[in-house]
């Protein structure tokens, strides 16, 4: 059946072993300048998986990263549901560490670490959330769809994507809400086909984030009318998307795939 085939098959396997080179690279090459680290870490390296696949396996790059373009109305959901999704994470993670207590200590640590003081703010949220927000799209929501979308359902894509993108995130406080995140992505990609609109909504969710930290704001989410409308706006950007959706190409070949070899068979009988 030739490369496309054998790249569907072997989608998972391959999505592994880059998930162990990916820690090697992490644990083990480490630069001065975080800015250097990033680029070569998530920058090259996730660059690199897509393309090289796509290159393997002779995939045309339009469909294997869904370069397509989405309706005008998406992107206004997109600028609506990236910062009330961002809330509805942070609700995530609260509501998270009342079973799984993250030492304070852990968490400014790690804050330290990506708002180093030597380094503009400008430069950190282009390394932190347009870098990332490009390559990690075409990674999980573009060439790993791809290679899904006739073998799982829909929803078993955008959730199993969904924590896939979270394990990929190697300190355990941040798996839960990177994974609703990753679920809210795919879901974007397969209602709209492209991978365009998660884009954005990935470099604003991680932009407004770091922005938001470096004004020493708290989104922590202390009253629950605040939660609701979060939660409320976040539903209504996916509405919207639904209403301007154009489905990922494949899908419901993929639904119809299951049970034509069995009418196939109780023909052939005839």
């Amino acid at each position: 059946l030739g490369g496309p085939a054998i790249f569907r098959a072997r989608v998972l396997r391959l999505l592994v072993l880059f998930w162990a080179v990916k820690v090697l690279i992490d644990f083990n090459l480490a630069w001065d300048d975080l800015r250097v680290t990033i680029l070569m870490n998530v920058g090259v390296v996730f660059l690199a998986f897509p393309l090289i696949l796509i290159r393997i396996f002779k995939l045309d790059p339009v469909e294997a990263l869904a370069l397509r373009a989405p309706k005008p109305g998406v992107w206004i959901a997109v600028l609506l549901g990236a910062p009330a999704g961002l809330l509805a994470f942070t609700i995530v993670a609260q509501f998270v560490n009342l079973f799984i207590p993250v030492p304070p200590e852990m968490l400014e640590t790690f804050g330290q670490a990506l708002l180093p003081p030597d380094i503009p703010v400008w430069q950190i949220i282009v390394m932190m959330s347009v870098i990332p927000g490009i390559v990690e799209e075409l990674t999980f929501r573009g060439i790993l769809i791809h290679g899904l979308r006739t073998r799982w359902s829909p929803t078993l894509i955008a959730v199993g994507t969904g924590l896939m993108f979270g394990f990929f995130h190697f300190q355990l406080f941040r798996i839960p809400g990177t994974a609703v995140l990753g679920m809210i992505l795919a879901s974007v990609v397969l209602m709209t086909g492209s991978v365009f609109p998660a884009m954005l909504w990935h470099i604003l969710n991680n932009g407004l984030a770091l922005y938001l930290a470096t004004q020493d704001v708290d989104l922590s989410v202390e009253s629950w009318p605040v939660g609701v409308a979060a939660l409320a706006a976040l539903g209504m950007s996916m509405w919207l998307i639904w209403k301007n959706r154009t489905p990922y190409p494949g899908l419901t070949r993929a639904t119809r795939s299951a049970s034509e070899p069995a009418t196939t068979l109780v023909s052939g009988t005839r």
